[in-house]
């Protein structure tokens, strides 16, 4: 997928594709906001401090949901239903959230 990966993103975007698990949590420091489904580079950030969008399928069991307040979750019964526009809002809303 790697190259798939490649051709939709400008080149200036940075793909870390092969990283281990320390340098990884590192890598999430950097982040002001981490867009993610419910897979272990998020909890990481969550322990990095990082913000986190999470998108989740409403059947996700919410004791999964990374231990943070840093935290906007958008949901739905279908996860490829979820929208960008969905996502962005809860973007938005941790940018504009002067407590993060």
């Amino acid at each position: 997928m790697l190259d798939e990966v490649n051709q939709i993103f400008p080149p200036n975007a940075i793909i870390l594709d092969k990283l281990k698990l320390l340098p990884l949590l590192a890598a999430t420091t950097f982040l002001r906001i981490l867009i993610s489904n419910d897979k272990g580079p998020m909890h990481l950030a969550a322990v990095a401090g990082t913000s986190i969008v999470l998108i989740s399928n409403k059947r996700a069991p919410t004791c999964f949901f990374p231990l943070t307040e840093k935290l906007e979750v958008v949901r739905s019964q279908e996860i490829d239903k979820i929208s960008v526009e969905k996502v962005l809002e809860a973007t938005r809303k941790i940018l504009d959230d002067e407590d993060f």
